[in-house]
């Protein structure tokens, strides 16, 4: 008890003024600390305040460059912050910045002291050391099950004081959202301000029609945003709100009724029937038991006091079934419950989760930073243009005509319709997939998850959700009355609830009612049960589960007429903690009559078989008067095995993650097709060595039986799949940091029982720019890493994830998730490239036309029919229905086959364009127009020029929709979109009409001077279909034809095969530089020379 009482002297001193009293020498002020976090991170701490000349600086660039010089100021890392701010003492920052580039506003409480919450970790400023202090939480200092009911006797209004001024309130609010600030800040992207110069520019020309539809189109697009971020943050306003009485109590039966945000750790309090029904922060059970649901789609768990033990030292994680969480619903409880509170606030596991999310929000996702760039390069475009075009009119046109001139030409390389076009694309499968039960219970724009999930590469499937719908089969091994008890049904019931109490959804429940029976009793130690129906009495007795990775359950079934019946006992555990149960039973119950049946979860192996000293089966039941041994087999589902099929067609990394045995885990994954039986395991250890060898990494071989075998027996083989185990992940960040992304790149298999492991593989895997999709179930445990996350469960409002969506259906949902995100995802980019080319069209026709400008009806009919009309069509495009293709999407329109589509379809565009005016240019009617002078004059001249390149013109942008419309793999063909098909057909025929033969009136309305020679228009027409077809040549040319493996990235799969290895027995020392294996025949002999060879499997 020492240790707690030193660690809370130590908050004393910190709350009791405003300067911490800590015996530290004076420091100067630093502008940066080094902080290590409990998983032994480290990360720095910059102080930062406001810069007035930057900010001042920024705003007079960002309006002389039209706002692009805000998008050059976004790009770099951080956003706008680190223009608004500079760097300071830590002890005046008003803004701190922690790696990586994460950037937290300093509170200051009205007593003056100051901190911040960064995620879920608060740090205070500590004036006499001149730094930041993490405040460290109840369960961070390893207490023993005993010094935490050593606890119980409470605190007292002056400790209680001094505590809550260390750690604050027990609340994690989030503000009300505001929409005038959430106007303004949607307001001030740099797209979105451009509308209002493009708005600007086109009233200026007196194109009112133009310039009021672009404003509406902006004024929906940023309107919809706005919906959907104040939707968004006043659920999160609403979730966060959390505030009840409660009752503490304190030393000398004190007993005080307090509101939750005074909650402290180390408070006692006390739980009835008749006090709140949820959980306000996260404690631990010191007396009675309940059964709590911690999340409104999860089952009830029940929760029990933590045993009295003075060698168990307690951790949150692996001891939840001893802690209530805050959020958590009570279904059902004792009397009374006391719990110790270990944590408040945002410390707790939903206050992580919710500043993570909060965290995760202000950061921009890849797509909005590529949609960014792409609007960066076309406004240095429109820039190089405008410099252009004033250049060549300096001497004829005066400055504000000239300024005009180059904000036109500006306004062309930056579409308006860009944004919008980009809502529209991903709007359709969203509709499709809300349709199909999707329901996205993020706070993330849908259209941005939609696009992250369509660049999946790596599917990670928690065990829960591959085992739904999973059947079941008993395997017996040995029993003399087998048929005798699998007939009783309630005999059946026992043996499912004594397997499915630690291990859900992996039998189908043989009597659903009796079922309830049994899991809604709230008895901590025991739970049982009769009924008038019913010949059993069925008892639940927990036995302890601290000292096993699998969980120790029996179940006892006692006859209630019959005198002559035996009692029958069920047992799940591992197999030799049976049979230690079994004989010391036997032993103290000698003259009771019972029978004993056990379960292991899964087939015995032989080396299990062989593990006691009787060989014979036979003899060991006889010895320890068990009636029989029966495993359990779980047949994963048709779907489930159909949809893992899917993945690995798809060349889709599927990985599983388990709370199982390792061997056990092996043994599900093959059964659901992610490991076939063909396949080689491997399994990463690090072996515990003295004397010679040292500390190193040995490779195991799990051949198809699960038996490990030594590299002696098999040797690694090409493309094995790697198994690694929670604790053996810690082990290596502590002994082998550097290898750790090499081996978790080719881990299949994850088995771990702690959550705060299994958050820090996928927070290793996604380091390793992984676009991972997780499905689960919603009993899986809470994921604090920002990843695409898809719960087999309908939608839960209390639940926070980064990007989830939720789906009540099964695991097959998967194929349709990703069809129509791909869709989506190809669809966005489809448009990106589809509005860089349309650009260069208008900008190529503008320049060619320089002298005489088309007149406005043109540039109407242009943006409106022939762009904007398809463009609400576009989405329409239904995904392949056939299976995944191999072919993951580009997500960025910067890579090489994107590259090449848009370079020859811009270089198509111009050369044809030109073609065209040079063909016209040499007919002997041609006329050529004079210099317009004045651009604020709406008069026209007609033109053979414009004719020419217009007429051209209006066959290319129709011919672009059926470029970009991609098709297969990932969409079906653009024909099978009906509605845009048709549309497309229409526009042909009458742009057809306009370039031949246009009516009067037509040509009077259109404003066109039609060539008087019947052949140039029909030339003129050759040379557009000419185009069509060299256009779509070129791109299927690209899309279907090979691209050199040098200009392709190496997937990661690729890069760490597996190569044979010859040696009879590996380790593998770890050097900075290289990896060497030594070889060795017996531990006694000395180590041969270290040969430097290509580890196998990195």
């Amino acid at each position: 008890m020492g240790r707690v009482w030193k660690f809370f002297n130590k908050l004393k001193c910190s709350a009791a003024c405003n300067t911490c009293c800590c015996t530290y020498d004076t420091l100067k002020d630093e502008q940066s600390q080094v902080v290590k976090l409990p998983n032994g991170d480290m990360i720095v701490i910059y102080g930062y305040e406001r810069s007035f000349k930057g900010s001042l600086g920024l705003a007079i660039l960002s309006f002389f460059t039209l706002f692009i010089g805000l998008i050059i100021a976004s790009v770099r890392p951080g956003g706008l912050t680190p223009w608004f701010y500079r760097r300071s003492a830590l002890s005046s920052a008003t803004k701190v910045m922690l790696t990586p580039k994460s950037f937290v506003n300093v509170q200051r409480d009205s007593d003056g002291r100051r901190w911040f919450i960064w995620l879920h970790y608060r740090f205070i400023w500590c004036a006499q050391s001149g730094k930041f202090k993490r405040m460290r939480c109840v369960d961070e200092i390893g207490l023993r099950f005993s010094d935490i009911h050593g606890l119980g006797n409470g605190l007292d209004p002056t400790n209680h004081r001094l505590r809550k001024d260390s750690y604050g309130s027990n609340t994690t609010e989030v503000a009300y959202p505001s929409l005038i600030s959430l106007l303004i800040s949607t307001s001030m992207k740099p797209f979105r301000l451009f509308y209002l110069v493009a708005i600007a520019t086109w009233i200026v020309q007196k194109y009112y029609i133009y310039a009021g539809l672009i404003g509406l189109a902006a004024v929906v697009e940023a309107g919809s945003s706005v919906f959907l971020q104040f939707r968004h943050r006043l659920r999160f306003h609403r979730l966060s709100l959390l505030n009840c009485e409660i009752t503490v109590l304190g030393p000398g039966h004190d007993r005080r009724l307090i509101m939750s945000h005074d909650l402290v750790p180390g408070s006692v309090i006390q739980l009835t029937s008749k006090g709140n029904i949820t959980m306000p922060c996260d404690a631990v059970i010191l007396s009675g038991s309940c059964i709590a649901r911690e999340s409104v789609a999860a089952n009830p768990k029940h929760k029990y006091q933590l045993p009295k033990s003075r060698m168990e030292v307690y951790d949150r994680q692996k001891h939840r079934q001893h802690t209530l969480f805050r959020g958590s619903s009570i279904v059902l409880q004792t009397e009374k419950v006391i719990a110790l509170v270990i944590r408040t606030g945002w410390s707790t596991e939903n206050g992580g989760a919710f500043a993570a999310k909060m965290a995760s929000i202000s950061c921009p996702s890849i797509f909005d930073r590529h949609r960014d760039h792409l609007f960066l390069l076309l406004g240095l475009t429109g820039l190089c243009a405008a410099a252009y075009g004033i250049y060549v009119r300096h001497s004829s046109l005066d400055i504000p005509n000239l300024i005009l001139t180059g904000m036109s030409l500006i306004v062309i390389c930056l579409p308006p319709l860009f944004s919008p076009a980009l809502l529209l694309t991903s709007l359709y499968p969203l509709v499709r997939l809300y349709q199909d039960g999707f329901r996205f219970n993020s706070f993330d724009e849908p259209s941005s998850v939609l696009n992250r999930v369509g660049a999946t590469d790596t599917v990670c499937l928690l065990e829960n959700a591959l085992l739904r719908d999973a059947a079941t089969k008993l395997l017996k091994v040995s029993s003399t009355r087998y048929d005798e008890w699998t007939r009783d049904p309630q005999l059946t019931l026992c043996m499912a609830s004594c397997v499915n109490h630690f291990t859900p959804n992996d039998f189908q429940v043989f009597s659903t009612a009796a079922w309830k029976i049994i899991t809604n009793q709230n008895s901590h130690r025991v739970q049982s049960v009769c009924n008038e129906y019913e010949s059993y009495r069925v008892t639940k007795i927990y036995a302890d589960e601290t000292h096993s990775s699998l969980p120790f359950v029996l179940v006892r079934a006692d006859p209630i007429e019959s005198v002559n019946a035996t009692s029958w006992y069920f047992i799940r555990g591992p197999y030799l903690r049976v049979v230690d149960f079994a004989e010391e039973y036997s032993f103290e119950h000698k003259e009771e009559q019972l029978e004993l049946v056990a379960f292991a979860g899964r087939q015995l192996t032989e080396t299990e078989k062989l593990s006691t000293l009787e060989p014979d089966l036979s003899l060991l039941l006889r010895k320890f008067q068990l009636l029989g041994l029966a495993s359990v087999d779980c047949n994963i589902s048709k779907d489930s095995s159909a949809v893992v099929s899917l993945l690995r067609s798809a060349n889709i990394r599927t990985l599983m993650i388990s709370k199982r045995d390792v061997r056990e885990a092996v043994h599900l994954a093959r059964n659901a097709g992610i490991i076939l039986n063909k396949e080689p395991v491997a399994q990463i250890e690090i072996p515990s060595m003295e004397g010679l060898y040292p500390p190193s990494l040995r490779v195991i071989d799990l051949p198809e039986t699960g038996s490990g075998i030594d590299l002696e027996e098999n040797s690694i083989q090409r493309k094995a799949h790697v198994v690694l185990t929670g604790d053996m992940l810690d082990a290596l960040l502590e002994s082998f940091p550097e290898m750790v992304d090499q081996i978790i790149g080719r881990v299949t298999v994850f088995a771990s029982t702690d959550t705060l492991q299994t958050n820090r593989f996928l927070e290793k895997l996604n380091g390793l720019n992984r676009k991972m999709l997780v499905c689960k179930d919603a009993e899986d445990c809470y994921l604090t890493v920002p990843v695409n996350c898809l719960t087999l469960a309908p939608q839960d409002e209390h639940q926070i994830l980064h990007r989830d969506l939720c789906n009540s259906q099964s695991i097959s949902s998967i194929r349709e998730l990703l069809g129509q995100s791909r869709a989506s995802l190809v669809g966005s980019l489809g448009i990106s490239k589809l509005m860089v080319c349309y650009m260069a069209a208008r900008l190529t026709s503008t320049l060619l036309l320089y002298d005489n400008p088309s007149p406005a009806i043109q540039t109407l009919f242009v943006d409106l029919v022939l762009v904007m009309a398809p463009t609400m069509l576009f989405g329409f495009t239904q995904p392949n229905n056939h299976s995944l293709s191999k072919k993951r999407p580009s997500q960025s329109i910067i890579r090489l086959k994107e590259i090449l589509s848009v370079f020859f379809q811009l270089a198509l565009v111009v050369a044809t364009q030109y073609f065209a005016l040079i063909m016209a240019q040499h007919q002997p009617w041609f006329e050529r127009t004079l210099l317009k002078t004045n651009w604020t004059d709406d008069s026209f001249t007609l033109s053979d020029e414009n004719y020419a390149v217009y007429s051209l013109s209006l066959f290319q942008y129709l011919n672009l929709f059926v470029v970009f419309s991609s098709g297969a793999p990932h969409l079906r063909r653009i024909w099978s979109n009906l509605g845009l098909t048709l549309y497309l057909l229409t526009l042909a025929i009458f742009c057809s009409v306009v370039v031949l033969e246009p009516p009067e009136q037509l040509k009077i309305f259109m404003a066109l001077k039609t060539p008087p020679v019947f052949d140039f228009r029909l030339a003129l027409f050759s040379l557009a279909v000419i185009y069509i077809f060299t256009s779509l040549g070129i791109q299927c040319l690209i899309d279907y034809c090979f691209v050199p493996v040098c200009f392709s990235r190496a997937s990661p799969r690729n890069l760490s095969d597996l190569e044979g290895l010859d040696s009879a027995s590996v380790n593998v020392l770890y050097r900075p530089s290289t990896l060497t294996t030594q070889t060795h025949q017996l531990a006694s002999e000395k180590l041969s020379r270290p040969t430097t060879l290509n580890l196998p499997i990195f």
